[in-house]
């Protein structure tokens, strides 16, 4: 078995290959689009359970001894004529093919080797026969030569539940490479027969590098395979024992075939779009975050699994704990168990594309959230999810309705919306369908100008889905005003005047406060707390009301009054279940003038069973920050609870 490189039958030479032209411009990190690929590529090879998909990730740096091993078990010594000769071309090329890393660099075993290892399980693995011939071509299920010898051929089966439709998006395992080289082992879910020959377990390369010349003028093709050659042309797979051994002898931590399965192993992962020295730690958390923020509606509902290891460590998978992803995942499941109440959601319906495919139907939900809610950077969007459980976009979608504070959609469209909301399958399937075809390479929008869809006469179907879409998150934004969803809270900042003895009088010392965090929940596994802050000035006390016409008032007292309601409006009982102590306090001193002078501050910490503050008063202006935390509370009684506050000054002596 080798990498077997054959003489080019043509003169005609590409000096580019397909990794480097495909899925590109579609607003996506060189870490988003391949992690979206893989994933979407292993659940595309589903088999027919009610088990998740498995994916893992393992990130492994070899040096010394270990990849001095590796690289000779690997074969890489064979490609070393082809990788100088391309190399040597320019500085450009060594960038644009090797993403700036020189080939020499894998002779040298001080310089580590960052190898990524996917491997996925509960899948069907690479099945189908070695060579193409006529009567296959249009055939579903070619999972080996899909992945392995074919460029633009779509392997999929199951077209609702499916990611791609293109074929060319399996380019980022090599767009994302220094080497350009890629290893396959899997273990058929069905056994393919080749040549009387019952193959259960094969393994495979690819290299993907521009034509090249060695041998003088000899031009030779630069999509190098890695197998057993039979004649002149054809290089097959290695089965079986063979593929075990060679597998074995490699010893690189997750490429195994103990289960119907592919794993995948790619030789230098780098992605494209990052400095070539960034470090694997850097490029694992990037994996992390893409899985959650595209793959979070799959995990939630039980359908993906996915482990990340980096030199064996587990970087762990927590969607609740994404800042980013958390408000999406809490809403998503109101629509998915239809919780929501009828202000919450939309039912938009879509001629998909007259006479009998019509009436398909999406569920819009939106979800207010917080001021001063931090950690969330998709504030304002709406993501757009069908049958594959993948989240296809976040789609901005800026509006006015609410001062300083925002809201997150979700778009459930096709066979992804429950029959709750009146939907008849059939339909929501043709739906998916529709949508399926009019996604670009990436899968990273509903796109009205792809061929497929103008094809199908349906343009303008999709036109009007994405503008409803939109139309119809604004308008429940709108809609909830003051009010907000789920876990958040009602209190937008506003301006409050108090007199008579329960606070300041009429002489000009009214207190002005505002919210800077309304009830910004933060969550610890199963629980969460509650963190709520505002700022309040204080005039002067020559400027308060006297008290009892006589006196003048040396102090403020302020009482918070904490209270949760459900979505109904009913007050739900707290006092035993939450509580808020004062969790740090700020006076900042603004002197007598607070347009001139220049403030100082200074900030205190407050005690375990401090609720309420009380100020003294002098001849300066004042702003008071108090900031309150909550206890650790269940996640099903944060789920419940509205939660407001209100408060009350009192002056004294």
């Amino acid at each position: 078995m080798h990498w077997n490189m054959a003489k080019k039958q043509n003169p005609r030479m590409n000096f580019d290959t397909a990794a480097t032209n495909t899925v590109q411009s579609d607003g996506l990190t060189a870490t988003e689009r391949f992690v979206r690929e893989v994933i979407s590529n292993s659940r595309d090879s589903k088999l027919d359970n009610d088990q998740p998909v498995k994916v893992t990730f393992r990130l492994i740096d070899l040096e010394g001894e270990k990849k001095q091993h590796f690289c000779e078990k690997a074969g890489l010594p064979e490609l070393a004529n082809a990788y100088k000769s391309i190399a040597d071309y320019s500085d450009e090329t060594l960038k644009k093919i090797f993403l700036g890393v020189h080939p020499d660099s894998i002779k040298k075993t001080s310089t580590p080797l960052r190898t990524l290892c996917i491997t996925d399980s509960n899948t069907k693995g690479l099945i189908g026969p070695e060579l193409f011939t006529p009567d296959i071509r249009n055939k579903k299920d070619l999972r080996f030569l899909g992945l392995c010898k074919s460029v633009g051929l779509n392997s999929g089966s199951n077209i609702n539940n499916q990611s791609g439709s293109w074929g060319y998006g399996k380019s980022v395992l090599w767009a994302n490479n220094h080497t350009r080289s890629v290893l396959f082992y899997s273990k058929l879910s069905n056994p393919w027969t080749e040549n009387s020959t019952e193959v259960n377990e094969r393994l495979t390369g690819f290299t993907m590098l521009p034509d090249f010349f060695l041998e003088g003028s000899d031009g030779y093709d630069g999509e190098i395979m890695f197998g057993n050659k039979k004649g002149d042309i054809n290089v097959y797979s290695v089965w079986n024992h063979d593929a075990k051994q060679f597998a074995e002898d490699l010893n690189v931590e997750g490429f195994q075939a103990t289960e119907p399965g592919t794993s995948q192993l790619i030789i230098g992962y780098q992605p494209s779009d990052l400095e070539n020295n960034t470090s694997t730690e850097t490029v694992a958390e990037q994996i992390k975050e893409a899985v959650e923020k595209f793959f979070w509606p799959a995990i939630d509902d039980n359908r993906l699994a996915v482990e990340i290891f980096i030199n064996g460590n587990l970087v762990p998978i927590n969607i609740l704990e994404n800042t980013s992803v958390q408000p999406f995942v809490r809403l998503y499941r109101k629509m998915k168990t239809s919780t929501l109440q009828p202000e919450q959601y939309s039912v938009i319906s879509l001629d998909l594309r007259g006479g009998s495919l019509n009436d398909g139907k999406v569920l819009i939900g939106a979800k207010v959230l917080p001021e001063g809610l931090t950690g969330c950077n998709l504030i304002n969007h709406i993501a757009k999810i069908r049958g594959n459980q993948m989240v296809i976009e976040y789609k901005e979608s800026t509006h006015s309705t609410l001062s300083g504070s925002g809201g997150v959609g979700v778009a459930l469209a096709g066979a992804i919306v429950p029959e709750d909301y009146g939907t008849i399958q059939d339909q929501q399937i043709q739906l998916d369908e529709l949508l399926l075809a009019s996604e670009p390479i990436a899968h990273h929008k509903w796109d009205e100008k792809e061929t497929k869809i103008k094809d199908l006469r349906a343009s303008s179907a999709i036109i009007k889905l994405n503008r409803d879409i939109l139309h119809g998150f604004r308008d429940l934004i709108r809609n909830r005003k003051e009010e907000y969803i789920g876990e958040y809270s009602t209190l937008l900042s506003r301006l409050i005047k108090l007199g008579g003895n329960e606070g300041p009088g009429v002489r000009g010392g009214d207190v002005e406060y505002q919210t800077l965090i309304n009830m910004n929940k933060s969550v610890a596994g199963e629980q969460c707390r509650f963190g709520h802050k505002i700022r309040y000035r204080l005039k002067p006390k020559n400027n308060w009301k006297r008290i009892n016409g006589r006196q003048i008032p040396t102090n403020v007292r302020l009482t918070p009054r904490f209270r949760a309601i459900d979505e109904s409006g009913q007050r739900i009982k707290i006092e035993d279940e939450l509580k808020f102590t004062i969790s740090e306090i700020t006076e900042i001193d603004l002197g007598d003038d607070p347009e001139t002078v220049s403030p100082t501050s200074k900030t205190r910490k407050g005690s375990p069973s401090e609720t309420t503050i009380q100020t003294e008063l002098d001849n300066n202006y004042h702003d008071i920050e108090v900031s309150w935390l909550s206890n650790l509370v269940s996640l099903d009684f944060a789920d419940a609870a509205r939660l407001e506050c209100t408060y009350s000054w009192e002056k004294g002596r």
